[in-house]
């Protein structure tokens, strides 16, 4: 497929904590990437938005504010998709997926393609900090409190069996923390442990095959940058050992991004600050330059 990209700029801290993911939109364009596209979009946040403090712990942090920032967000794609542009949207944390979900919602009913090392599927009483970008999956399929599942009364964002999540490797973690279990879902799930028994091309084949069923307007395609391994990927803030390479990432990402019924790619986690020489970021551009059939020139 061939895409005119728009770069939204979604640098929110919202979800976890001002750690050095909110760099990320800049030290990937600082990089090189994607700039023959037009000029960037920026959502912006505040980190004086950033609390560490929840009412109890049945609460999201942040939830306010992450709301807020959701609406924002979604009206922002909303405007890139109705000029006929593929939006490409540089977090931020993970609770960027919000805003993401809720733009296609209001168009019809869509998909997700959720490549991320963590299942993201706490409730906000088994999440240890009551932090969004642990519970983002489990949000947008309508899992946990009003303010963030009922935007605009359009609960779920997204349905479970819509739904194809690749790559976590955090299950011991989740179950120890009391998280919900996201194999109890009808989320589609393959593991990283499924990608390496089965392969990358055969657990494709069945995402895609679960993505461009009829009843899909389209699908977005998220991108956690922790799913690669923590031996080649260390500039992330919540580190589990394992993972994938970069040319397992590109191939899962080009083969998302080239049908007919993408329509839209969220990057999260990457921390810049995590990266003095700034080698790992180039190896991220490259592998998403790849990813969207981009000559490096």
């Amino acid at each position: 497929m061939t895409y005119t990209y728009q770069l939204i700029e979604a640098p929110s801290i919202l979800g976890p904590k001002p750690l050095g993911v909110e760099l990320l939109p800049y030290a990937l364009q600082r990089n090189g990437f994607l700039k023959e596209s037009p000029t960037p979009l920026l959502v912006p946040t505040e980190v004086t938005d950033f609390s560490d403090k929840r009412a109890s712990k049945y609460d999201v942090l942040n939830a306010d504010k992450i709301a807020e920032y959701t609406i924002q967000l979604a009206e922002v794609i909303g405007q890139v998709r109705a000029k006929k542009l593929f939006p490409v949207v540089l977090g931020g944390d993970c609770s960027i997926l919000l805003g993401c979900m809720l733009a296609l919602k209001k168009d019809g009913v869509y998909g997700l393609a959720h490549v991320d090392a963590h299942a993201d599927f706490y409730q906000p009483e088994a999440e240890p900090y009551g932090e969004a970008a642990s519970m983002d999956l489990a949000l947008v399929v309508g899992r946990g409190p009003a303010l963030l599942t009922d935007i605009h009364q359009l609960k779920p964002y997204v349905q479970e069996n819509h739904v194809v999540q690749l790559g976590q490797r955090d299950a011991d973690e989740a179950d120890r923390a009391g998280s919900q279990r996201i194999e109890d879902s009808a989320i589609h799930c393959f593991d990283l442990a499924a990608i390496q028994s089965k392969g990358i091309s055969a657990v494709l084949n069945e995402a895609i095959q679960q993505l461009t069923v009829t009843e899909l307007a389209g699908y977005w395609v998220h991108f956690d940058v922790d799913v690669l391994a923590d031996s080649i990927m260390p500039a992330v803030d919540y580190r589990i050992p394992g993972g994938i390479s970069f040319d397992e990432a590109t191939e899962i990402l080009q083969s998302l991004l080239q049908t007919s019924k993408a329509c839209g790619l969220s990057i999260t986690i990457f921390n810049p600050k995590l990266d003095p020489t700034g080698k790992l970021t180039q190896q991220l551009v490259d592998c998403l330059h790849r990813a969207l059939l981009i000559n490096k020139t």
